[in-house]
Parts: structure tokens; sequence; C-alpha cells
């Protein structure tokens, strides 16, 4: 996914700082303005649970997939 849509590498519970509405950003890599208007919570909102939240639904699955293989793995020793 594009970061400009929602950046899934930041915390949603940080403080934030920079240039960023929440998890998304303001401006682009050039310092430019990305929206003439800056996004609604609502909206921010929605792309949180539409992308950043399956993101990492996810990567923890996948995590979790891992970890047991690993487990099971070493288990044998």
């Amino acid at each position: 996914m594009n970061r400009y849509l929602i950046d899934p590498n930041r915390d949603p519970n940080e403080g934030l700082t920079g240039d960023y509405y929440h998890l998304v950003y303001a401006k682009n890599t050039f310092g430019h303005a990305l929206y003439q208007t800056p996004p609604s919570s609502w909206k921010i909102n929605r792309r949180r649970d539409q992308f950043y939240q399956p993101y990492h639904q996810q990567l923890q699955k996948l995590l979790s997939i891992k970890k047991d293989t690993f487990r099971n793995l070493f288990s044998i020793f």
C-alpha cells in the first residue's frame, strides 16, 4: 500500500510528530501539501479500518505461524 494512503509503520497510539494527520501524511517527501483540505477523522478512521488493521492482522498471523513452526522444530531437540 502507498504510504500516502496510510502509513502502516506508525503506531496509532504514538504521539505524532512532523507532517501527519494521525496515520496519514500531510505532506509528500518534497514538503508539498497532499491535501487542499485535511482528511476528516472519519476518513482517516476508515483508512485505518480498511487498510491498516487488516495489514497488521495479517502480519500477526504470519508471525504466529513462524513462531509455531520454529517452536515445533526446536522442540524435537
